[in-house]
């Protein structure tokens, strides 16, 4: 497995913690303040980072990395697996009703059974806290 971690204070420009190195086929799980992630520039300075990643996006009320604690950045962990596939999936828990069982019920059947190893969630919580689910990635 490979990574390259990326930051952005508001305000300045992105910051590579450690190597700055090319990655095949990454995981780019971008994770930041509400409001900077909303700049419609965002994900396109992205894609140009890491133009083969598949990006999930998700806010939080604060960063931590290695170096530092923030309310007001983006951080970006780009993971190559080597000897790993993904898949991701995606709902809306407002289409169930704000019902978060039935989302993942939902959700976890568009996963192939055979070599599952792991299953990564990333949820909202502005309707329902905890497993409301918008994101699964399947790791075999």
């Amino acid at each position: 497995m490979k990574t390259v971690q990326v930051i952005k204070e508001k305000n300045q420009d992105w910051k590579f913690i450690g190597d700055k190195i090319d990655l095949n086929n990454p995981l780019v799980l971008v994770f930041g303040n509400r409001y900077l992630l909303e700049d419609k520039n965002i994900y396109g300075e992205v894609k140009t980072m890491f133009p083969a990643g598949h990006i999930v996006l998700g806010s939080t009320s604060g960063d931590i990395t290695a170096n530092t604690v923030s309310e007001e950045s983006i951080s970006i962990t780009a993971i190559e697996f080597e000897n790993s596939n993904f898949i991701i999936k995606t709902s809306n828990v407002l289409n169930t009703q704000n019902n978060s069982f039935k989302t993942g019920s939902e959700l976890i059947g568009k996963f192939p059974e055979d070599g599952l190893k792991y299953v990564l969630v990333l949820s909202e919580g502005s309707f329902i806290i905890g497993m409301s689910s918008p994101f699964w990635i399947s790791i075999k």
